[in-house]
């Protein structure tokens, strides 16, 4: 919801919502946070519990409450950025696990659900990724180099700091940025860097990303040449 679209709430309407975000019946804490969202910056007397559903173990339920605190402007950025950093930590499944139907869920679900509420704060957040993006452990890292793809802005800042994480120590956190740079326009600086992981990186899972993404920006001379490379990559997803 853009800001002149969030709606004014009743008189003790937030109050009553708080109270059902603390029912024992998921469906109702379900939809007092996603009510809660409507109101955006109408309900920061809402903050303190919503940061409470951020931990709910019913992740839709942790959804709604980020979706909310990323309407409510920067207390609600503030709330959501602490949630990450106390939830924060390294990686710990395997990259190349595309689907795990669910058993891994609950690793590093806060701080993968916080990230999307500060994508629907939009460039109110963009301060906030870059800094996880550079201070990060693991998790936010990787989540924050997600995030900045998502955001519908035009920005420098965040084309240099994907480029700079396309060469991160942690394989979830290139392959984050690679796709990240793959959906935003891409500059030839962008371009560049991307065939460089192409041709250079060891992992075979980050240069099958690197491809893909290159497949997305627009061709180009240097795109062509680190793609014909690619068709003699020792691993067949890259080659594809």
């Amino acid at each position: 919801l853009k800001p002149l679209e969030y709606q004014y709430p009743k008189i003790g309407e937030i109050a009553q919502l708080c109270k059902q975000l603390k029912s024992p019946d998921k469906d109702h804490r379900l939809i007092a946070a996603g009510k809660i969202h409507r109101f955006g910056p109408n309900s920061l007397s809402a903050i303190d519990l919503l940061e409470e559903a951020l931990i709910d173990k019913h992740e839709p339920i942790s959804l709604n409450a980020s979706y909310a605190l990323g309407s409510m402007g920067d207390m609600g950025v503030k709330a959501l950025y602490n949630a990450i950093k106390i939830n924060d930590g390294p990686n710990e499944t395997d990259p190349r696990l595309f689907f795990d139907e669910g058993q891994e869920w609950e690793l590093g679900y806060v701080v993968r659900n916080a990230v999307h509420g500060l994508i629907v704060s939009g460039s109110n957040s963009l301060s906030t990724l870059i800094e996880l993006s550079l201070n990060g452990d693991g998790l936010s890292r990787r989540y924050s180099a997600f995030a900045m793809g998502e955001l519908e802005i035009k920005s420098k800042e965040i084309e240099e700091q994907l480029v700079n994480l396309c060469f991160d120590n942690d394989p979830f956190v290139r392959i984050s940025a690679i796709e990240s740079l793959g959906i935003r326009p891409s500059s030839p600086d962008s371009v560049k860097n991307i065939c460089k992981v192409l041709e250079n990186d060891i992992d075979d899972e980050i240069r099958s990303h690197a491809a893909l993404a290159l497949w997305r920006m627009e061709p180009s001379a240097k795109t062509i040449s680190s793609l014909k490379i690619a068709l003699y990559d020792g691993d067949r997803y890259v080659q594809a």
